[in-house]
């Protein structure tokens, strides 16, 4: 399995109305069963909290699949508040895009990022550190998360961005206003939503 490309999607996408990291994955399809089955058995015993269903349950599972779920999965572990993720098969045989949901982008990153090496000990049938992961994660979550308040207000100005098809800076100016050229303050019309006056 080898991740080519990682973007941030900061809004609303074609996938959700959520933030997300979407990665680029070429992997193969064609493991025998056994060896799949026992990659995913070490995977489940490192790290129970992955939700990774059984391959006839799920039709095709590639590792591409498990990136997606194990991302999920140090995300929640970690103290974020995400619940989506989906791969989706490209044109190209083997190569996948798995979105995962972020609730910040740097920690996102570092989770596909750590997603990856789990996958890649797995198959390699080598240790890896979760503890010493998921302790990069909590605290880099810690250190960057909003506080409660302002975490409420980005999620207001996200909301009014997705209701009103503008972005977040266009609502942050119009509740605040923006400086012109000439360097002073032009207040800008607040949004009014489209409720009907009682």
């Amino acid at each position: 399995m080898k991740v080519s490309r990682i973007r941030a999607l900061r809004g609303p996408n074609l996938w959700s109305r959520q933030t997300a990291i979407e990665a680029v994955v070429s992997c193969s399809t064609g493991y025998p069963a056994g060896v799949l089955s026992d990659i995913l058995d070490r995977l489940r015993g490192w790290f129970p909290q992955i939700n990774l269903h059984k391959p006839d349950r799920f039709g095709t599972i590639t590792m591409a699949h498990v990136l997606e779920r194990a991302t999920l999965a140090l995300q929640i572990d970690a103290g974020c508040p995400v619940t989506f993720s989906k791969t989706d098969p490209a044109l190209e045989d083997g190569i996948y895009r798995v979105i995962v949901e972020y609730s910040e982008e740097a920690v996102g990153r570092l989770a596909i990022e750590l997603g990856e090496a789990l996958c890649q000990a797995a198959t390699a049938d080598i240790p890896f550190d979760l503890d010493d992961a998921m302790r990069r994660l909590r605290e880099l979550n810690e250190e960057i998360r909003l506080g409660p308040s302002t975490g409420a207000i980005s999620m207001l100005l996200w909301s009014a961005a997705s209701l009103f098809g503008g972005s977040r800076r266009a609502v942050l100016f119009s509740l605040g206003g923006e400086a012109d050229s000439a360097g002073s303050r032009q207040p800008k019309p607040t949004l009014q939503a489209p409720f009907p006056s009682r």
